[in-house]
């Protein structure tokens, strides 16, 4: 899916936008593990043990630090805009 000029500025002008940050996910292997609370990438040796990190990169792959992916009690939502919203 391709972003917009105009999703973006919304994304970055949104009040509810707080701190805008690149990543580079660009690896078939290696896995960036992002820290919400601290707002920065972390080392992780064992995602599966680790409570530091909240959400996690790799590519076009993302995983939360719940369920399968991890111990901690992190949770994600699809938000899907309503047809009428989106003009």
């Amino acid at each position: 899916m391709r972003v917009t000029k105009r999703q973006k500025e919304e994304v970055l002008t949104s009040p509810l936008t707080k701190d805008v940050k690149m990543l580079n996910a660009t690896s078939y292997e290696k896995w960036i593990y992002f820290s919400l609370t601290k707002g920065e990438i972390i080392e992780v040796t064992n995602p599966e043990q680790d409570f530091s990190w909240d959400i996690a990169f790799q590519r076009w792959y993302v995983k939360t630090n719940s369920g399968t992916s991890g111990k901690g009690k992190r949770r994600s939502y699809k938000y899907q805009r309503n047809r009428l919203e989106q003009k």
